[in-house]
Order: C-alpha cells, then sequence, then structure tokens
C-alpha cells in the first residue's frame, strides 16, 4: 500500500510539474497575445490617422474644385469679354480702312480730273 501511495504521490508531483510547466507556457502566451493587442492598438491608431488625413485631403479637393470652376467661370466670362472687344476693334478698322479707301478714291479722282 505504501507502493501504491508512494506512486500516487509521484505521479501527483509529476502533474504538479507538468501543471506547471503548462501555467508558464500560458503565461508566456498571454503575454505574446497582450503585445499582439499592443501591436494591433498602435496599427489601428496609425489606420485612424491615415483616415483623417485623407479626410482632410477629401475636404481640400473638394474646396479646390469649387475654387477651380469659379476661376474657370470667370476666366470664360473674360475671354468672351475680351473676344467682343476684339470683334469691335475689327470692326472699326474695317470702317477706318473703309473710310481711308474713300478719301483714297476721292484723292486720286480729283487728281485724274486736275493733274496740276
Amino acid at each position: 500500500m505504501e507502493k501504491l501511495l508512494l506512486e500516487i504521490a509521484e505521479g501527483m508531483k509529476r502533474m504538479g510539474e507538468r501543471f506547471d510547466q503548462l501555467e508558464e507556457r500560458f503565461d508566456r502566451l498571454e503575454a505574446k497575445v497582450d503585445r499582439q493587442e499592443e501591436h494591433f492598438d498602435r496599427l489601428e491608431a496609425k489606420v485612424d490617422r491615415q483616415e483623417e488625413r485623407f479626410d482632410r485631403l477629401e475636404a481640400k479637393v473638394d474646396e479646390l474644385k469649387v475654387v477651380l470652376h469659379s476661376q474657370h467661370i470667370a476666366n470664360i466670362n473674360s475671354d468672351n469679354l475680351v473676344l467682343s472687344e476684339i470683334r469691335d476693334m475689327k470692326e472699326k478698322i474695317r470702317y477706318v480702312n473703309r473710310r481711308v479707301a474713300d478719301v483714297e478714291l476721292d484723292m486720286i479722282g480729283k487728281h485724274a480730273k486736275d493733274p496740276n
């Protein structure tokens, strides 16, 4: 009976040692999981910061689109005004050219009638 008790005690001791080993291993795994969670938290924070940056960037792009559109409209209006002024100037030049031609014809006609 003593031998059986010794074997049981020895078995209990080995089980205790095995349990201690498993507990140490579990603690190491738990520490690794904690480190991984910390790493994931840092990554999540980085992703959040990137999302915020992209949101700000999108807002700036939208603002630039609005400004660019208004500048484009202003440029079109300016171009139309310049074209209108050019057309008016062309008409005035044609008028002046006709007047000069009329005067030249009158001078040629008068010169032909009066050679002196």
